[in-house]
């Protein structure tokens, strides 16, 4: 059993791992960092239980990325629009994401994709205008956490949550208008 001064002892070398371990599996740093902050929020839930043998500890939280990041990854391969957005990402794709996007691409993938930027393009102007700089600041001009914070006078923590409230708003409209779409084909 772990008592608190442990695991706080424990918590820097863990999220070193769990960070480590995400890195392997997510292409970006912020998805690596979700996850990080996932394993050691359901650790710290889990603490009373976990046995206090540093090595134990270390391969649970190793499992527990794992099995989160292959969950993330499997989400946005259901997702059409997710799917299409990060089969374009060169850097930091996995095999297993791979066995997914096609070869040679043909004109069905190009439609879609066209459709797909359209349905984003709509849902983009739908969000408030700070989120819309927001997301333009991370996405478009590849601006860090910091920097953004500093742009806008702001915590970088606050950025990250105004981010996380953007996307979820972002893919909330984007799978309303794609129900729409589907419905009138």
């Amino acid at each position: 059993m772990m008592d608190e001064q442990t695991y706080i002892a424990l918590v820097p070398t863990v999220r070193h791992v769990v960070l480590r371990e995400a890195a392997r599996y997510l292409p970006g740093e912020d998805d690596a960092a979700d996850v990080a902050q996932e394993v050691m929020l359901k650790l710290w839930q889990l603490r009373g239980t976990l046995s206090g043998d540093k090595k134990m500890l270390y391969a649970y939280a190793t499992v527990l990325s794992r099995n989160l990041c292959l969950n993330r990854l499997k989400a946005k391969r259901r997702h059409p629009l997710l799917r299409l957005h990060h089969s374009d990402a060169d850097e930091g794709d996995c095999a297993e994401e791979a066995a997914y996007v096609p070869a040679t691409p043909g004109p069905d993938v190009a439609l879609e994709a066209r459709e797909a930027y359209s349905l984003c393009q709509k849902a983009v102007r739908q969000l408030p205008e700070k989120w819309r700089i927001i997301l333009h600041m991370r996405s478009e001009q590849h601006m860090e956490t910091d920097d953004i914070a500093r742009a806008l006078g702001t915590t970088a923590g606050a950025v990250r949550g105004m981010l996380s409230k953007a996307r979820a708003r972002l893919l909330t409209l984007i799978n309303q208008q794609n129900e729409i779409r589907r419905s009138t084909h």
